[in-house]
């Protein structure tokens, strides 16, 4: 029986592999390595670069065997990495929906020092300063900040018990 053998290219962000559909189970890929060919041939190789250049280059190699197996590390650093990155995209959305909502007054000659245009307390004060779709608008990425805050403290805290199981245990 003939088995076709082809490497792939895994990102630091797959959650599924290709190889899963494409392999039958109980396939191994310890002897494929992500990302070499361009950190390694880039410089040797002039003229242009394409895809089925180095698909073909990656496929000799594979069948030479001369590419080395990659470690994906622990599932629970796995983990620890998806909920870092959930916590650092939760920031980056929360901060750049608080930037909009002082770019909504300040385009108004509204003055917003501090923080209080994002306190609940003071959410109706705020909002009566605008009229008509302004207003909305602002309600709206209000309400959206309210969501996006509201999901960072128990991803902390999810970080928090991640890093206190076997990951800190380790060193």
């Amino acid at each position: 029986m003939h088995v076709c053998r082809c490497p792939l290219e895994f990102f630091s962000n797959c959650t599924w592999s290709t190889g899963a559909v494409l392999f039958p189970p109980g396939f191994s890929f310890s002897n494929l390595l992500t990302r070499e060919m361009s950190d390694f041939d880039v410089e040797r190789r002039s003229g242009n670069k394409s895809d089925g250049r180095e698909a073909e280059e990656l496929s000799e190699r594979l069948r030479i065997g001369s590419l080395r197996p990659v470690y994906h590390g622990l599932a629970t650093v796995l983990t620890l990495k998806e909920l870092v990155r959930n916590y650092n995209n939760l920031v980056e959305d929360s901060t750049r929906v608080m930037q909009r909502i002082k770019a909504l007054f300040r385009a108004r000659a509204i003055p917003t020092p501090g923080v209080s245009v994002y306190r609940l307390s003071r959410r109706k004060q705020w909002l009566g300063k605008l009229q008509g779709g302004t207003r909305v608008r602002a309600a709206s990425l209000l309400a959206e900040l309210a969501l996006r805050s509201s999901g960072v403290r128990p991803v902390r805290f999810a970080i928090r018990a991640n890093m206190r199981g076997p990951i800190s245990s380790r060193s």
